[in-house]
């Protein structure tokens, strides 16, 4: 059992129920999507939703949308590697950051960073509209125009300028999201037989939501 250092423990003191962190890169989407499943979930499962989201952090990038900074943002906030009461994510798309240069060496160094700090990692590639066209079909798109288009098809409302909510209601329509994750396993399953799944069309989107469905009903 790993020991506290005396403000950890005075903290569990004041604080005994554990919440999940999430630190996202996106300002709108993430964020948003998050939130309404939290109050969508809660509801399907006979949970009061306030109580619910009390049980979550959710914090926006503030235009900070570089996935090395995402993770140094939460370090400096949260200091999560002397936390051993709350959960931590950090949440970020690939966006072409892991081909190569000063990009790709940040990218790695996120991952790196993240481990050292209690903290997981929640990536997409291209970005998290992959994961809610998981909801509805099979295809990876593998440019930002064909995701964003072939997501359209399913999700009309969606825009990435003008409306970059996802519509919920539509996502969570039978076991879309059973399929969803389903899909991101095998497709990373997959791509890890290539080597870094990270490189290629795929998500563990799917990590994050069967975490918070425990998080949600415990």
């Amino acid at each position: 059992m790993v020991s506290l250092d005396r403000k950890n423990r005075h903290n569990r003191k004041e604080r005994s129920a554990s919440k999940m962190v999430i630190f996202t890169e996106g300002d709108v989407t993430e964020p948003q999507y998050l939130t309404d499943w939290i109050r969508n979930f809660a509801a399907k499962n006979g949970v009061n939703h306030i109580k619910a989201m009390t049980k979550f952090e959710i914090v926006a990038s503030k235009y900070e949308s570089e996935p090395l900074k995402i993770v140094e943002n939460l370090i400096e906030a949260k200091k999560p590697a002397k936390n051993y009461l709350d959960t931590f994510y950090a949440v970020f798309d690939e966006d072409d950051r892991s081909i190569g240069g000063k990009d790709k060496e940040n990218f790695d160094k996120a991952f790196e960073e993240a481990k050292d700090n209690n903290i997981k990692v929640i990536c997409s590639n291209r970005s998290v509209e992959l994961w809610a066209l998981m909801h509805f079909s099979d295809k990876t798109p593998t440019t930002k125009n064909e995701l964003e288009k072939e997501l359209k098809i399913y999700l009309p409302r969606y825009n990435a300028k003008t409306n970059k909510r996802f519509d919920i209601d539509l996502m969570l329509v039978n076991d879309n999201e059973d399929k969803a994750i389903s899909r991101a396993k095998k497709l990373r399953t997959n791509n890890s037989k290539l080597g870094d799944w990270r490189i290629r069309p795929s998500t563990n989107f799917d990590e994050l939501i069967e975490a918070m469905r425990d998080f949600v009903k415990n």
